[in-house]
């Protein structure tokens, strides 16, 4: 988890270097960090400590209204988060694996109004998702080994002429 919340800050950086820094973001001390042994025992009597930090947001705002995903609400893969308590008004669309779902996606969400999270896999309606939900910034994660980028880019290029 130490290295999703550095992605979040380098992500949450280049966002707001783009958008006169106008977006909340949240530093170390806006969490709980607690530490877990996920070491092993060997042998039955020789035990390997591996340390794994577990971060928790200690007073988070935003809330899951998955029924505002319309026809993606019942698909596990997508959600849409709502925070009040920001400042901004703004709409954020992340197309993303399972890896900003699992590590960076509760605290993306404490940074905008609006959060819709869609799994990478529905690219293919790229265009019908940007018509659905409006965003003011989309956020495209894709790993390395899944290549979507190419649909990403023609629907901008088709959308953004």
């Amino acid at each position: 988890q130490r290295g999703s919340f550095i992605a979040y800050q380098e992500l949450m950086t280049t966002i707001n270097a783009h958008n006169n820094n106008q977006f909340p973001m949240l530093e170390e001390t806006d969490f709980s960090i607690t530490l877990t042994d996920q070491g092993s025992d060997l042998f039955g009597g020789i035990h390997l400590v591996d340390y794994l930090e577990n971060f928790e947001i200690l007073e988070p705002n935003a809330y899951e209204t998955k029924e505002k995903l319309g026809d993606l609400s019942g698909d596990h893969n997508c959600n849409f988060f709502t925070n009040d308590s920001v400042a901004n008004r703004t709409r954020v669309l992340v197309l993303a694996d399972s890896y900003v779902n699992h590590y960076i996606l509760d605290e993306l969400s404490e940074s905008f109004y609006e959060l819709v999270c869609i799994h990478a896999d529905r690219t293919a309606d790229f265009a019908a998702i940007i018509e659905t939900y409006q965003p003011d910034i989309v956020i495209h994660e894709n790993a390395e080994r899944a290549d979507r980028y190419h649909i990403v880019t023609q629907t901008a290029q088709t959308l953004f002429p």
